[in-house]
């Protein structure tokens, strides 16, 4: 009969560190670049692309002029070191014009308005952002609807006192004809009630109470409007456009 050697082990086998191909920074490139061959074609497409962005762009914010007077000095300074028509970017011209870049063409007096208005906006995302945050703080929402075009455009503060009272018009004829007959009926009659306060009457009260009362700031044009105030703006408008 032949000898047995079998056995049972008593013991654990200590565990053995993972192939160096699977782990550290090799194994990361292997599971996530270069785990098959489409995606090793992948990487190498998006890494030739990379290349061409980045050798292109780091000289153009590299060798940039940041001492300069005007664009036409950015360029004749170009002219002088590279000999040809290369320019790369004239960051004088924005360190000069930074100011117009933010506020666009508001008087330097008038900075305090856009500076207050995104100030506001800020307040009044809060309490969306931030549910935790007082209940009371909707009212700030609420008022940012109003004042922030009031300080961008600027004019009587009667304005958009007057345009809030239309939107609370409004409210109210939604509240009394809403239970009787129906939200449908509900939310037109309050809308035809706010427009009509807003095309028909406001500018009236308005006249009025700017002769009683005066509190106006200075107006600005919309062509005064650029920058980072202008891109704010636009998409204020069509955050507040879009809620219906």
């Amino acid at each position: 009969m032949p000898e047995d050697f079998s056995y049972v082990r008593t013991d654990m086998l200590p565990e053995k560190a993972p192939p160096a191909s699977e782990v550290g920074v090799q194994g990361w490139l292997r599971q996530n670049l270069f785990s098959s061959v489409s995606n090793t074609i992948l990487t190498i497409v998006s890494g030739f692309l990379i290349f061409l962005v980045l050798s292109n762009m780091l000289p153009w914010i590299f060798l940039g002029v940041w001492n300069a007077e005007s664009l036409t000095e950015c360029r004749q300074i170009f002219r002088e070191r590279y000999g040809d028509d290369t320019e790369y970017a004239c960051w004088a011209v924005v360190k000069h014009r930074w100011h117009q870049i933010i506020f666009g063409y508001y008087a330097p007096a008038q900075y305090w308005r856009p500076i207050l208005g995104f100030i506001l906006i800020c307040a009044s995302l809060a309490p969306i952002l931030y549910p935790g945050l007082p209940r009371w703080m909707f009212w700030i929402t609420l008022a940012s609807i109003f004042i922030y075009p009031w300080l961008i455009w600027g004019g009587t503060v009667w304005t958009p006192i007057m345009a809030a009272m239309g939107a609370g018009l409004g409210y109210v004829a939604y509240r009394i004809i809403e239970p009787r007959l129906g939200a449908y009926l509900g939310v037109a009659i309050g809308f035809v009630a706010a427009v009509i306060w807003w095309n028909l009457i406001s500018d009236t009260f308005a006249e009025t109470a700017q002769a009683v009362i005066p509190a106006t700031i200075e107006s600005v044009t919309s062509l005064n409007l650029a920058g980072f105030v202008l891109s704010i703006t636009i998409g204020i408008v069509a955050i507040v456009a879009s809620l219906p």
